[in-house]
């Protein structure tokens, strides 16, 4: 028993101590160990301090927000002398004679934030996703910028995707949400199936046809595993000429079609020459084939002299200004 009490007593030798019974100033008492969940060790997540007298509460409030450096890495420890800890807070502005402290000769400072792993971002991506397609859409891949993500204990997770890209890819935003009020951010891509109805033909279709409304159907395809260049929309295709054959049931590509034929290659055009005000117009023939906005050449029916123009219309090419005779 008295091996104990000389112990203990050695031990409070050994505390920095400036405590004074009846004392008014603000009592600050810091443990042997402390755990932080922040990004920084703030003296007030780590200590007790307790006023002991209405003049002290401004003092009491700075002691609370004095910075003793950065926290640990999640699972390591840092040790802070405390005579480096009186020396933060004289260079906060807090004299240490203005304040009563009961100090350990070396504080443990433990890091107490937890990783945040790829399930359970998923889990919270698998939510998101049933709320916005009522449907379980498999995620096929999945990336978040940066590296591992810490936080501290009882945070939220939250993701919104913003941007719907092609072929089912998703870019969007984690958050992670502190009880603090920290909020975290990191940017997230994932990919996800994709099953919408296109447009398909309904029996093969020969190249340079017509398309009508009658030649199409709806089939529901995963996007995921076909071109980006898919088709989603019928009024993509109605009207428009195949420029490669169609098979039944298939989706149909932007380079499957195109607008119809306005100059068909060796074919009377009428040629367009325009000059401010005046205009004159002339008899030629197609050179090439030629869709509106094309640039094609064309032959002058009277001088046989071969000109480049603009299809502008139906049967119609616009004569470039600087080929003017």
């Amino acid at each position: 028993m008295k091996g104990r009490v000389l112990q203990l007593m050695l031990f409070l030798l050994l505390l920095p101590m400036e405590v004074v019974a009846g004392d008014t100033r603000p009592l600050m008492i810091i443990p042997s160990t402390v755990k932080v969940s922040a990004e920084q060790i703030i003296l007030g997540d780590v200590a007790q301090i307790t006023l002991r007298g209405a003049e002290g509460e401004a003092v009491a409030e700075k002691l609370k927000a004095v910075s003793l450096g950065a926290s640990p890495a999640p699972g390591q420890k840092v040790y802070l002398p405390a005579q480096a800890v009186l020396k933060k807070i004289e260079n906060s502005g807090v004299a240490t004679d203005s304040i009563g402290y009961s100090i350990p000769q070396s504080i443990t400072v433990i890091a107490d934030r937890i990783e945040i792993t790829k399930e359970q971002v998923s889990e919270v991506v698998r939510q998101w996703l049933y709320s916005k397609y009522q449907d379980n859409r498999a995620v096929r891949s999945f990336r978040i910028d940066g590296n591992g993500i810490y936080a501290s204990r009882g945070y939220q997770l939250k993701v919104d995707f913003s941007e719907h890209g092609p072929a089912g890819r998703l870019k969007g935003q984690l958050s992670v949400i502190e009880p603090s009020g920290n909020i975290q951010t990191r940017e997230l891509t994932i990919t996800i199936d994709d099953w919408q109805l296109v447009p398909v033909a309904k029996h093969n279709i020969e190249r340079g046809q017509s398309v009508s409304a009658d030649d199409l159907e709806l089939l529901r395809f995963n996007l995921r595993e076909h071109a980006p260049s898919v088709l989603t929309s019928e009024t993509e295709i109605i009207g428009q000429t195949t420029i490669t054959n169609l098979r039944a049931g298939q989706p149909i590509l932007a380079k499957n079609v195109a607008a119809p034929l306005a100059v068909a290659k060796g074919k009377k055009v009428i040629l367009v020459y325009e000059n401010g005000f005046l205009r004159a117009t002339a008899a030629g023939i197609a050179q090439e084939d030629g869709r509106f906005g094309d640039r094609i050449s064309v032959q002058n029916s009277s001088s046989r002299k071969v000109l480049a123009g603009v299809v502008s219309a139906q049967g119609q090419v616009r004569i470039e200004a600087n080929q003017y005779e």
